[in-house]
């Protein structure tokens, strides 16, 4: 490489491959031209639901495609690719170089077509098409706030608090414009903690989003000392189970703010691992108690098992302290999963934060935990090297 010269990113991708002996070919062109790092491979041809949870877990740049065993089948999952947001690029791919079949996968959304035995130079000639499209989009993108997600897998353990706290922590930490989206549709409080008697929530949000607009949005949403919030429904109401809607909900959301801090209903509820799919961030939250610890064991192993990896969720240990709690330096084995922060069971400072409906006293211990949680969010001050365990653990 020339001195100055700036090494290129190399594209990642993710293939959808059924047929066996086609996978293999196409695998091994791949290795020899390099052309793309591949992420993983899914066998067979999945819901296009199953593929969408696999492109937001991954991230790829690119989505091969392969024609040859079920074509229909695999122009409803390029259809499905072609439009999730933000962009990635289909490639089908297929046996031979068929017209019939080039034309159904471009008219469907694909970007390009391949075709054993998938030559080196025509690899390398369509990735640098879409290194050229893909350059432009992100160009023309507009920037793209933070999606944290605060889940619990036991009820009660903290999570909506959490929350609450740390979106007015960012807020004043960064000064970054801030949302925090309550989707708990039967138990809701952030209007609660908010002091807030909203008359439209995020079920009213989910059903306008196609008309969506700065002055609908505007009428959706209700300031509290300069985070917005976004309330549950006040009568309990069935949750949002359409992925695209609340996915489309939160990508707007991002457009506009700089955190998206979501209270999700439990972890195990569709809501939450549709959110969780979407996020930047989710932070599963479990008090010292051996009910919660077994349940948030089982639900850490369960993220892992969805692909969901330790860099994208970690867990919180809410309300240490309590007697008959167990010692926070064995929560990580009893979890099986690091802690990345602790906070200290502070009833009064949250009386008083409830009282005032707003963000917690600087002074009192539950601030300064949340204070120092947020900044590491943030990336205002150097990760943590005890064995991703706050100090506060």
């Amino acid at each position: 490489m020339k001195r100055g010269a700036t090494r290129r990113r190399e594209l990642t991708g993710l293939a959808v491959l059924a047929e066996r002996a086609l996978a293999e070919q196409f695998t091994a062109a791949l290795g020899e031209s390099r052309a793309v790092h591949l992420l993983g491979e899914v066998k067979g041809y999945p819901p296009a639901q199953t593929l969408e949870v696999r492109i937001r877990q991954m991230r790829p740049d690119v989505v091969f495609v392969d024609l040859s065993s079920d074509r229909e089948k695999a122009v409803e999952l390029i259809q499905s690719a072609a439009g999730f947001r933000p962009q990635v690029h289909v490639i089908a791919l297929d046996r031979h170089n068929d017209p019939e079949a080039i034309l159904r996968a471009v008219r469907a959304g694909a970007t390009e077509f391949l075709y054993a035995p998938f030559d080196s130079q025509a690899q390398r000639e369509a990735i640098e098409r879409i290194r050229k499209m893909a350059a432009g989009e992100r160009q023309a993108e507009p920037r793209r706030g933070k999606a944290l997600v605060f889940s619990s897998a036991k009820p009660g353990s903290g999570a909506s608090t959490l929350a609450w706290q740390t979106a007015f922590a960012l807020e004043r930490l960064t000064g970054g414009r801030g949302l925090l989206a309550d989707l708990d549709s039967w138990n809701g409080m952030q209007a609660f903690a908010c002091k807030l008697r909203p008359s439209l929530s995020a079920a009213d949000a989910l059903e306008e989003l196609e008309r969506m607009d700065e002055e609908r949005w505007s009428r959706l949403v209700t300031a509290r000392d300069r985070v917005d919030v976004l309330a549950a429904p006040e009568l309990p109401a069935a949750p949002a189970a359409d992925p695209a809607r609340l996915h489309g909900l939160l990508e707007y959301a991002q457009a506009l703010y700089e955190w998206v801090v979501v209270d999700a209903p439990g972890i195990f509820e569709r809501t939450a691992l549709l959110a969780a799919t979407h996020s930047d961030r989710v932070f599963l939250i479990t008090t010292a108690e051996l009910p919660s610890l077994h349940l948030a064991r089982r639900a850490a192993s369960f993220l892992l098992g969805l692909g969901l990896g330790q860099e994208r969720f970690q867990v919180l240990v809410n309300r240490t302290g309590r007697r008959g709690g167990i010692d926070a330096g064995d929560i990580p084995g009893i979890l099986n999963a690091p802690v990345l922060a602790c906070f200290p069971n502070d009833y009064a400072s949250l009386h008083q934060a409830l009282a005032d409906g707003g963000a917690l006293r600087a002074s009192s211990p539950l601030a300064r935990a949340v204070q120092d949680f947020a900044a590491g969010v943030a990336g205002l001050h150097p990760a943590d090297k005890h064995n991703g365990r706050s100090k506060a653990c």
